[in-house]
């Protein structure tokens, strides 16, 4: 990282740890509550925050996709409130969808790291969407296109995603399975106990993820410092401290001749 404004980064996480305890909390007890409701609202911008706090200006491109990706999620989160229904849901799916591009333009870099080189290992995530697709089919009706496309773009986005190393890998895979659970509590009759807070759960931590895959690839992508070795160093440590180092040492003092005296 090019620096890091330690005491505002660890009062971004600070807010975040609280309005998540508060957010998840409020899954169990008050879902519906006004303090829920503002606390989810509240998660991202927390999360951006230590993203900016983290890194300094000015900003590489995987940070700034980076936080339009979140910029994103946070409409996705936040405009359902104002909503209800299938355009509620809708809203939602929309906003997501293009947080899922300007993650896959984040990562697209990678991708020869990612599992996109072994496309067996694809197929897991492939049939993870399928599966939520087939049950999602009946119940979405007209909102099928749409499901359809936030679902390929979200199995994109973690696959890509595992070329950003073992916490972008990670944090693809949770928000999949993350984004599957909202599908089947949405267009199906399944219901999983203590859903609301599993995916609460899981979209933070999948989130916090992401963020650190692309605050670890911005630590990689530094330029490193260049430190002299060899002998030309070696003599250069031996000069006087108090002369600059690009100057030689001073001239030894050479003897004065004088005339001997003429004896009579």
């Amino acid at each position: 990282m090019r620096a890091t404004a330690v005491p505002s980064n660890i009062a971004a996480t600070s807010a975040l740890l609280v309005v998540t305890v508060v957010n998840l909390t409020g899954q169990i007890f008050t879902p519906l509550s006004f303090v829920t409701q503002v606390s989810q609202a509240l998660i991202v911008p927390a999360l951006a925050a230590m993203m900016i706090t983290a890194t300094a200006p000015p900003r590489s491109r995987i940070v700034k996709l980076g936080l339009v990706a979140l910029l994103f999620s946070w409409v996705g989160d936040s405009l359902p409130l104002l909503l209800s229904g299938s355009a509620a849901l809708l809203a939602m799916m929309g906003a997501f969808a293009v947080a899922q591009m300007f993650y896959i333009f984040a990562f697209r870099p990678y991708r020869r790291r990612s599992i996109l080189t072994k496309p067996i290992l694809v197929l897991p995530y492939l049939t993870i969407v399928g599966v939520i697709l087939a049950l999602s089919f009946e119940g979405a009706g007209l909102l099928f296109i749409p499901v359809v496309i936030y679902a390929v773009l979200t199995v994109v986005m973690a696959v890509v995603a595992t070329g950003m190393g073992p916490a972008g890998a990670a944090g693809g895979v949770l928000f999949l399975l993350m984004s599957s659970l909202v599908s089947l509590r949405a267009f199906t009759d399944l219901a999983l106990p203590g859903g609301a807070f599993i995916i609460m759960a899981a979209y933070v931590v999948s989130q916090v993820l992401l963020l650190q895959a692309i605050l670890r690839q911005e630590e990689l992508n530094m330029p490193r410092a260049v430190f002299q070795t060899g002998p030309d160093a070696t003599r250069e440590s031996h000069l006087d401290a108090s002369q600059p180092a690009h100057m030689p040492p001073a001239p030894m003092p050479q003897p004065v001749h004088r005339p001997q005296d003429t004896q009579v």
